[in-house]
């Protein structure tokens, strides 16, 4: 009786002998994939993102600006009589495109002008002098651009910005002169550049 007692002890001691390496195995195996999960997400949260991590302030600066009234010269930026600014282009990243800008005209409390008359507009000039892109916007209507409306000479979203070129910016009146009065032209950065870069409109 005790022989069989030793035996069947034997036995049990034996099987559980045989699956402890099939446990180990199994324990292995998860404790890599934990492993690999953590550091994946430590290292994807330490990497750069590609999209939408660009400061535009490292990306674009504006000025000089230059105040203008619309004439037969500037018709194609500017209305005739219209009172205008021409907003330099001071420095480009080499992959900032016209695309990447949204912009607005703030007043001097910072809040999106609304267009008084007839209406606004913001057009996209090249070193050439040719309007690639612009946005009308009616009168009652936030001085703004998300989205350039009407493309033309070979303007396209990507388009390249560069020293050569130029934001026309027509208020939209004959009447209203928005000299002196606090206005800033403001490029919100979109698609991979965040933040934004303004400049007074003397």
């Amino acid at each position: 009786m005790h022989a069989l007692t030793l035996g069947t002890a034997a036995r049990r001691t034996g099987r559980s002998r045989a699956v402890s390496p099939i446990i180990a195995t199994i324990l292995l195996v998860a404790i890599t994939v934990v492993l690999a999960a953590v550091l994946y997400v430590l290292v994807s949260g330490v990497a750069p993102s590609s999209a939408g991590n660009a400061p535009i302030g490292s990306q674009l600066a504006l000025g000089p600006v230059v105040s203008s009234e619309g004439s037969k010269s500037t018709k194609a930026f500017c209305q005739n009589g219209h009172f205008c600014y021409a907003v330099s282009v001071a420095f480009a990243g080499s992959s900032i495109t016209v695309g990447d800008l949204a912009l607005a005209v703030k007043d001097g409390s910072g809040a999106t002008f609304t267009v008084l008359a007839n209406s606004a507009r913001i057009a996209v000039v090249d070193a050439a002098g040719d309007v690639i892109a612009s946005t009308t916007v009616k009168a009652h209507n936030p001085f703004a651009v998300t989205a350039w409306s009407s493309w033309s000479n070979g303007g396209t979203a990507a388009s390249p910005l560069d020293s050569g070129t130029t934001f026309w910016v027509q208020f939209g009146s004959t009447s209203f002169n928005p000299s002196n009065q606090g206005f800033t032209l403001l490029a919100d950065g979109s698609g991979e550049y965040t933040g934004s870069v303004s400049v007074p409109l003397p």
